[in-house]
């Protein structure tokens, strides 16, 4: 049973009553023919009568077994008042006024004040009034429960395309899209966007790096630490080193050493987890706290600020700089259509897949366990590298501390994306959507001024209910 059908069987055994004020709507009057008839709820619609039943003949809609309330004339209306009028006597409310909303062209007064006397159990509006109308009057009516003081809220999705993403998360990603650009200041706007887009290259790059690590089931903690080494190496040799005059030189020899500090920090953790057995929680946690520590030092030693600043014009084209905005878009896209690559239209990538799932039965199968994943921690390291270019372009300085509070950003694009944290399934479209919401929301709460802290606390929470409902779906599958 379908998880629709499993809602109407529970409301057909537990009969409630739903007031629609929105009487004048053809998709309200249609959804009171179809709940009727499937024994869903009573329904009341407020409206004048003939009126309501005019517009429902004319449509072709049966309202039989539908109750028809107009709220200027109900028997219940001066008890409503009185409830109302007590109920704002701090705002100064008087009866004239309370009169005058209980009997509004829009009805949503009147239909909130029937669910807080218990006429009615629920309230379904929207279709024609504002959010802002329908939670205004459901506030100054219904109100919240004792204790409670901010409201939420909650919708389900139910798709049978797989092509929205993993678990419809294409679908939640454009719920939220709409959702920020109704609700939050200054989204929209041009300057925002083009923000948004950047952040979004270097989280991109990097999750594209670790999803190889996840899909075979392991971690990688060091990438983030690799961007705050390759980061400071690249800015000493860019601002501060002999070749400093020399930007022809000293740019391409910065981005190559800052990729390269990538591959080698990759080929390490692929020696200690590939060849030595270590798990690679342990490895690359060892490698994230050394290396960010030689980080800090490098840069304490070679500049007396925190950061390295003064990079040349030219290098900053490479974070979007200007007119430079698509350069580093170019890049995210390139690096993703790549790794896309690999991971469908390779053999490589089927390893990858097979290692991820089974890697006793892979081995014995005659595959090279050890050399994939070897190669898996490299991709991934060589990735944190090239994110370092951009985001230290993007930074304008070379900082010691760069991406370390982007760890969670990450893992939380690729496990929300729909990869799997157990290894085996998943892949770089669902980090790609991933990687959107995650950003969406990191600029969604700065935008309306929530700490940091805050947001790392919900991406915790996303990671958690991510990482628990994959654990049903293979249980289910088992």
């Amino acid at each position: 049973m379908s998880l629709v059908e499993q809602i109407k069987s529970k409301a057909k055994k537990n009969l409630k009553t739903v007031v629609l004020p929105e009487s004048y709507d053809e998709r309200m009057l249609f959804a009171a023919q179809q709940i009727v008839e499937q024994g869903l709820a009573k329904i009341v619609i407020l409206g004048n009568p003939d009126m309501v039943s005019a517009a429902a003949s004319a449509k072709g809609i049966n309202l039989a077994g539908v109750e028809i309330i107009e709220p200027a004339t109900a028997p219940r209306l001066a008890a409503y008042i009185d409830e109302f009028v007590e109920l704002r006597k701090s705002k100064g409310l008087t009866r004239e006024e309370a009169q005058k909303l209980l009997t509004a062209k829009d009805n949503l007064y009147f239909a909130g004040m029937m669910v807080r006397t218990g006429d009615a159990d629920g309230e379904v509006a929207g279709a024609t009034g504002t959010t802002g109308d329908v939670l205004r009057a459901a506030f100054q009516t219904v109100g919240t429960a004792p204790g409670i003081k901010t409201v939420s809220s909650f919708f389900l999705m139910v798709t049978k395309t797989p092509s929205f993403g993993e678990n419809g998360i294409l679908l939640f990603l454009l719920a939220a899209l709409i959702a920020c650009a109704i609700f939050v200041p200054n989204f929209v706007s041009a300057y925002n966007l083009r923000n948004l887009t950047l952040q979004a290259t270097d989280l991109l790059i990097i999750s594209c790096g670790l999803t190889y690590v996840v899909l075979n089931g392991g971690i990688d903690f060091s990438v983030t630490s690799v961007m705050a080494l390759g980061s400071v190496t690249g800015a000493y040799l860019m601002a501060l080193s002999p070749l400093k005059d020399q930007p022809a030189l000293s740019i391409p020899l910065a981005i190559v050493a800052m990729i390269a500090i990538g591959g080698l920090v990759g080929a390490l953790n692929g020696l200690a987890v590939a060849v030595l057995k270590m798990p690679s929680f342990i490895a690359t946690l060892g490698t994230q706290l050394g290396i960010s520590g030689v980080a800090i030092l490098f840069a304490r030693t070679v500049s007396p600020r925190s950061s390295i600043n003064g990079l040349p014009d030219a290098f900053l084209w490479l974070g979007g700089s200007g007119d430079s905005f698509l350069v580093p878009v170019a890049v995210a896209v390139a690096i993703l259509a790549l790794s896309h690559w690999l991971l469908t239209r390779t053999v490589f990538g089927r390893r990858i897949f097979s290692i991820g799932t089974n890697p006793r039965a892979s081995f014995i199968s005659g595959m090279p366990v050890r050399r994939t994943v070897f190669l898996l921690c490299l991709l991934s390291g060589l990735y944190a590298g090239v994110a370092s270019v951009i985001a230290t372009s993007r930074n304008e300085a070379g900082i010691p501390s760069l991406g370390d509070k982007m760890f969670i950003s990450v893992i939380a694009s690729i496990v929300i994306g729909g990869t799997s944290i157990a290894g085996g399934s998943g892949g770089f479209k669902q980090t790609l959507v991933g990687v959107l919401l995650i950003t969406l929301i990191n600029n969604a709460m700065n935008l309306l001024g929530i700490e940091w802290y805050i947001t790392m606390i919900f991406q915790g929470a996303l990671i958690l209910v991510a990482a628990f409902l994959d654990q049903m779906l293979r249980a289910a599958r088992a």
